[in-house]
């Protein structure tokens, strides 16, 4: 703390209070705070109004401040200050007279310039020239998370300042380079931009939001880029791309907020619906019109739509046109994404009419492909077809120990007891234990009665999924697993 004395007033400077490294949680918890607000209410097409600084100053001192600034301007520094000083006796909640001392000892002591521009920023915390001055110095001294925070404060007041927001998200992408656990602090700085974008930075605001959503969809923060999303319908209706209504789509569908996806699909896509509410609010297809030229992006979620609605009569038209008229090399993970819906539905002869191209295409005939041909084909009691589809995965990824469980199940059905335990036995060869695998083993070591092969896996299931046995092989597991308990089921 220093001590300066004019006309006998002490003038007291303390810089503590400058953000510090030590303020990470309030920056997170200041951005995550931002990024929650409702600009819903708010007019686009309208800036919030800025005012400049209104002083504290009486027209007397307001002279008295001038020349002040005029000494200073002429190198009078000591005239100068004591003219501050005075004001300050008189006025001591003003800002003017400690940014002129500011600008006094910026060259001179560092830290007194420091304290006195925290002191005017203190009296005036909206002053955005101030803020920005502040930044600079922590920026100066290193301190890139007080400069966040600076950065942080203009943005509060005046939160339609984009030049604040573009550098805080610069300085928040540099420390995630840096430090981890930033790359939440820049996804909610870009959200907190996007809000407060003007319409005429559309552009901006189209790609920001897109790389928020996808971000947040890797994260599977599903609610968070679906607000992401919206931000665009509600500032730039008519600017919105495919993109962004795709997107969204598929968010809602994965959320099960059908009624927000009725309502892109009239809005944006030119839909015409017929449509009931049930007493419990579900949702009862009548009718539709589908536009005419319908991109195969909106198309595919509108299929997945009326799957998940379980309208069957509606959807099938339509996936039966869309594997006549398309082309499964091009649109396969589109046959997929409509399969996958079937699949979760369990409709697999709507699914099989998908999966059957895409099994023959050269771009998707994968092992994942032929695991689901696999699960539709024994879905309609195909058998046979199923299991040669099963090892037909097997054949293509021999480490695939998704495929075990359901091939092993269909042999073992078919009382292809010996063929199932070949198979079942394969996951025990890797390092990856897949429980569903290991328990049919079970059942059919069970069935025939192979006591030892059953509590040997019983052995292996109990070591690797309960954590006392894996630490210390006790007495009591060593009699478990004498001759006279083989013959005892479990």
């Amino acid at each position: 703390m220093d001590n300066n004395e004019a006309d006998g007033m002490p003038i007291h400077i303390e810089v503590a209070d400058i953000p510090s490294t030590s303020g990470i949680r309030e920056i997170e918890q200041s951005l995550e705070a931002e990024s929650l607000e409702d600009h819903g209410s708010e007019n686009p097409d309208k800036e919030r109004p800025t005012r400049g600084p209104i002083s504290k100053l009486d027209a007397t001192l307001k002279g008295l401040m001038g020349e002040a600034n005029l000494r200073y301007a002429r190198g009078d520094i000591e005239t100068a200050k004591r003219m501050c000083f005075e004001v300050i006796r008189q006025c001591p909640e003003a800002t003017e007279p400690y940014f002129t001392l500011s600008q006094i000892y910026e060259n001179v002591n560092r830290k007194k310039y420091k304290g006195y521009l925290l002191l005017a920023a203190h009296l005036e915390p909206s002053n955005t020239g101030l803020v920005n001055r502040l930044a600079e110095v922590s920026l100066q001294d290193n301190n890139i998370e007080g400069a966040i925070r600076w950065y942080s404060r203009g943005i509060k007041y005046y939160p339609r300042n984009i030049e604040f927001h573009l550098k805080r998200l610069e300085l928040l992408k540099q420390r995630d380079v840096e430090l981890a656990g930033y790359s939440r602090m820049v996804l909610m700085a870009k959200t907190t931009l996007a809000n407060n974008l003007a319409p005429s930075d559309h552009e901006l605001m189209l790609s920001l939001v897109m790389e928020i959503a996808k971000e947040r969809f890797k994260q599977k923060e599903y609610f968070r880029a679906i607000e992401v999303l919206k931000i665009p319908m509600r500032k730039i209706p008519n600017k919105v791309t495919k993109d962004v209504i795709n997107m969204l789509l598929e968010l809602l569908l994965i959320c099960e907020r059908y009624l927000e996806c009725l309502d892109i699909f009239t809005q944006y896509c030119g839909f015409e619906f017929d449509i009931s509410i049930t007493d419990d609010n579900k949702i009862v297809m009548n009718a539709y019109k589908i536009p005419d030229n319908l991109e195969i992006d909106l198309k595919t979620h509108f299929i997945i739509f009326l799957v998940k609605l379980t309208t069957e009569n509606l959807y099938s038209p339509l996936i039966d046109k869309m594997v006549i008229e398309g082309d499964v090399e091009l649109f396969g993970d589109l046959y997929l994404d409509i399969a996958d819906a079937l699949l979760a539905k369990k409709h697999y002869t709507e699914a099989l009419k998908l999966l059957i191209p895409l099994v023959k295409s050269k771009r998707f005939s994968q092992a994942a492909v032929w695991l689901k041909y696999g699960e539709c084909l024994a879905g309609c009691k195909l058998d046979d077809m199923a299991i040669e589809a099963y090892y037909t995965v097997m054949t293509m990824a021999p480490t695939h120990i998704e495929v075990l469980y359901p091939l092993g199940k269909l042999l073992i059905e078919q009382g292809k007891k010996e063929e199932a335990m070949l198979v079942l036995n394969k996951d025990l060869t890797g390092n990856v234990l897949d429980v569903a695998v290991l328990l049919e083993k079970l059942k059919l070591l069970e069935q025939i009665e192979d006591w030892e092969g059953y509590w040997k896996s019983v052995d292996l299931l109990l070591s690797r999924y309960v954590y006392s046995l894996r630490r210390r092989p006790t007495k009591c597991c060593d009699r478990m697993f004498t001759n006279n308990f083989y013959h005892q089921p479990f």
